[in-house]
């Protein structure tokens, strides 16, 4: 029998070019980079950037009644300049309505502070990524976003 949709056995196979991650880092630098390695790494993937957790969060409260315009991964720069932005940030996405307060997120941050990583896991974060420092560290950073996708 072949799968179908009414075969409860048929399971899809994802469609990458419908896939969004959104990126969220007030580094202008660090968000060009990291777009460019997902870009190389998985080219149809669409990437929604943001400067901003206000800019993120307006995008997704904008798109509420628009799960085809979900990330399916948010990728949130924990100091957007200060801790507590990229806090309030997460919090914010986890007071939005279901499935946007279900998007999982990743926590970026060039600090390897042990309270900060804690606390990204205690809020419910799905990891904690350290940002490299060179073009080569992007690249690997970007296999390690693949290899968690």
């Amino acid at each position: 029998m072949t799968p179908s949709l009414n075969n409860p056995g048929f399971h899809p196979k994802p469609d990458v070019r419908q896939t969004q991650v959104m990126l969220i880092d007030d580094n202008i630098d660090q968000l060009a980079l990291l777009h460019q390695a997902i870009r190389r790494g998985l080219p149809n993937l669409k990437v929604i950037p943001a400067a901003t957790g206000v800019e993120a969060l307006v995008y997704l409260e904008s798109h509420a009644h628009q799960p085809w315009a979900m990330p399916k991964l948010i990728l949130l720069d924990l100091y957007l300049p200060r801790r507590e932005d990229g806090w309030h940030t997460l919090l914010g996405i986890q007071q939005l309505p279901p499935p946007f307060n279900r998007i999982p997120v990743i926590i970026l941050s060039a600090s390897n502070d042990q309270d900060d990583i804690r606390a990204a896991y205690r809020r419910g974060c799905l990891t904690y990524l350290i940002k490299p420092t060179t073009t080569v560290g992007w690249q690997a950073y970007c296999n390690t976003l693949t290899s968690l996708w």
